[in-house]
């Protein structure tokens, strides 16, 4: 699968480059969201800060809502209620993969990359 968008595509690409703990591949993408229009990467020190500005850039835009979404997640110090938490903040897709790697983005404790 290539993105039309470079941005998407760069994104995709460094996903895919990490095995992460819940790794996330081509095929995901093909499979979960195989037309992406938006990529919206935030980085910061506490999941809520980054959650929250995730959502807020995702309200700015003027696409509707995709259907179908990857989410991304980096970090050393994402608990279980913060998976409840994510989970809670991103429901209304028809088709959504979530992936996780453990380690620390550079320059921030936590980084959400949500591609639809």
């Amino acid at each position: 699968m290539k993105a039309k968008n470079t941005n998407i595509q760069s994104a995709i690409d460094y996903i895919c480059s990490h095995s992460g703990f819940i790794g996330l591949d081509e095929e995901d993408f093909e499979f979960t969201c195989p037309n992406p229009t938006i990529c919206i990467d935030k980085k910061g020190e506490t999941l809520n800060e980054v959650v929250e500005a995730v959502m807020t850039e995702w309200k700015m835009l003027s696409l509707p809502k995709p259907s179908s979404a990857v989410l991304f997640i980096e970090s050393r110090i994402i608990t279980m209620a913060d998976m409840g938490y994510i989970n809670d903040s991103f429901k209304g897709f028809d088709n959504f993969k979530l992936g996780i790697n453990c380690e620390e983005p550079d320059g921030a404790k936590v980084r959400l990359i949500l591609i639809g």
